[in-house]
């Protein structure tokens, strides 16, 4: 039997994510050259090399690719028998891992984690935070059951539950010409300052605009990138520049002097899905899409979804 020390397996997977070994040491809070001398023993014992160094990074050999997925499951299973060790101890018979965008809407992210699961009366869920990118690899890695996602990136490996839809949201000045229209479109923002989600924090949706911009056209004077609606709702006021946002983070910088349009694009409409693994077979995870989705789509839960304010009072 090959005997591969965790850590090994933790610096190759590192690795393999970030594509950058200086990035993959920090992330194991390690030296570059201790990361190296890892990568280094673990080809020894394997007799093959995982890792090529190029002008653009990292590539994965194709034995390397073979042996991350694997790599990955145990590292998952390890990590679960930890938890479900823990969890024994503690009395809850199962445990969940259950992760939501910081932009879902958090009455979606409240009606998931209250749903109750008459099969499983001690279910102890666990629940995170993160981008929809890394929730969507963290479900395909089996590190989160499931995942509420927004806008996220299509992926055939992922089952996708579509519980809410939205256009994007355009964030300015109220004293802004626009602010006199109930919906705006992106000629009214034609060489203005424009504040937008980095790539990393919506893929699809950084992309999806600028295609529109260059269809159409329209160029922005200046770009700024952010993660946050509040990042955004410095800039806006500071540049009084205009902030393309999902839903949830417009809400909650629409005050103060600033207020929220939807952009009428409808190649632009935002959706919050709840994601699962394709090849996810358990009883477990299918009873919690099964009880999350009964609360999501309840009467009550559409009535509530459709008293909420369509636009802040602007101030």
């Amino acid at each position: 039997m090959h005997q591969i020390d965790v850590r090994l397996l933790q610096a190759a997977v590192m690795v393999a994510n970030e594509l950058n070994f200086s990035r993959a040491a920090i992330r194991l809070h390690l030296t570059q050259p201790a990361l190296t001398k890892q990568i280094q023993d673990l080809e020894d014992r394997l007799g093959v090399v995982l890792f090529e160094r190029n002008n653009q990074g990292v590539a994965l050999t194709e034995p390397c690719r073979a042996f991350i997925e694997e790599a990955r499951l145990v590292l998952l299973h390890l990590d679960r028998a930890v938890h479900l060790t823990r969890a024994a101890a503690a009395g809850a018979e199962a445990v969940f891992n259950f992760g939501s965008a910081p932009d879902a809407d958090p009455y979606l992210v409240s009606r998931i984690l209250a749903a109750r699961l008459p099969l499983f009366p001690s279910l102890r869920v666990h629940a995170s935070s993160n981008f929809s990118l890394e929730l969507s690899r963290n479900v395909l890695t089996g590190e989160l059951d499931t995942a509420l996602v927004v806008a996220h990136v299509p992926d055939k490996r992922l089952n996708t539950l579509d519980v809410d839809s939205f256009p994007l949201y355009v964030v300015f000045k109220s004293t802004d010409a626009a602010a006199e229209h109930p919906s705006v479109s992106l000629s009214d923002f034609v060489d203005r300052v424009w504040v937008v989600y980095g790539r990393h924090v919506h893929p699809a949706l950084h992309d999806q605009l600028f295609a529109l911009s260059r269809e159409r056209s329209i160029r922005p004077r200046s770009l700024h990138h952010v993660t946050t609606g509040e990042e955004a709702a410095h800039l806006v006021a500071q540049h009084t520049g205009v902030a393309f946002l999902v839903r949830n983070a417009a809400w909650r910088i629409a005050r103060d002097g600033l207020t929220m349009r939807p952009l009428r694009a409808p190649s632009l409409t935002v959706r919050t899905s709840l994601i699962t693994r394709c090849d996810d077979e358990s009883r477990l995870t299918s009873e919690f899409v099964r009880a999350s989705m009964r609360r999501l789509l309840s009467p009550s839960a559409a009535q509530q979804q459709r008293s909420l304010p369509l636009e802040p009072s602007a101030a």
